[in-house]
């Protein structure tokens, strides 16, 4: 008997990418929502979805907005789509929950798809994860995380002007006691995840 393993068929991310970025600037939530359907019908991880789907279809529209090629309700539109999308995201995880994870951003910054995101990937990842959204008072944060006994706190930052702040807020956090991690541009859910584990680790 040939017990040869057939392998998966690859996912094309590159194709998916633009596909699914050119649904959710359409309007078009339902194929949106179809295709990652698919992806997780095939038993697509979900970290893998949000990095070549998710964040995609949010880069482009941001440099869109940005390059003035796509409007403001567009914008706002396609953000809302995404979001909507990432809420219906569940990943049920077997195992032992590795601890409780806030994620949110400082006061002023108002962008929740990236904090949306890494509530995503870190559920998957076995968090319990309190997920406060944008907007949220430095004092009021840290009492929170203190009052729910964080293990680590997500925070997410955008622009470039806020930078500052928010590492001023995670070491606030950290003078509390707990471990703060700053993700923005550039920074991938895989390298989120596992700073969230390293963070934990005795010392």
């Amino acid at each position: 008997m040939d017990k040869t393993k057939t392998k998966a068929p690859q996912v094309r991310w590159e194709l998916l990418g633009e596909r699914f970025t050119a649904a959710v600037l359409a309007g078009n939530e339902n194929e949106a929502h179809r295709q990652v359907a698919r992806l997780r019908t095939n038993g697509v991880p979900l970290r893998e979805i949000v990095t070549n789907l998710f964040a995609v279809a949010a880069k482009a529209v941001g440099d869109g907005w940005a390059d003035d090629e796509v409007s403001v309700a567009v914008e706002h539109r396609s953000s809302e789509i995404l979001t909507r999308l990432l809420g219906e995201l569940h990943p049920r995880m077997p195992g032992r929950r590795r601890g409780v994870a806030v994620v949110a951003t400082c006061q002023d910054e108002h962008h929740t798809l990236p904090t949306t995101m890494a509530a995503v990937a870190l559920r998957e990842d076995r968090w319990n994860v309190e997920h406060l959204g944008s907007g949220v008072p430095a004092r009021g944060l840290v009492r929170f995380a203190t009052d729910v006994e964080a293990d680590v706190v997500v925070l997410s930052v955008t622009m470039s002007e806020l930078v500052e702040p928010t590492q001023s807020l995670a070491r606030a956090i950290a003078r509390a006691g707990i471990p703060a991690l700053v993700g923005g541009p550039g920074r991938t859910l895989e390298e989120l995840c596992d700073l969230a584990a390293d963070a934990i680790l005795p010392d």
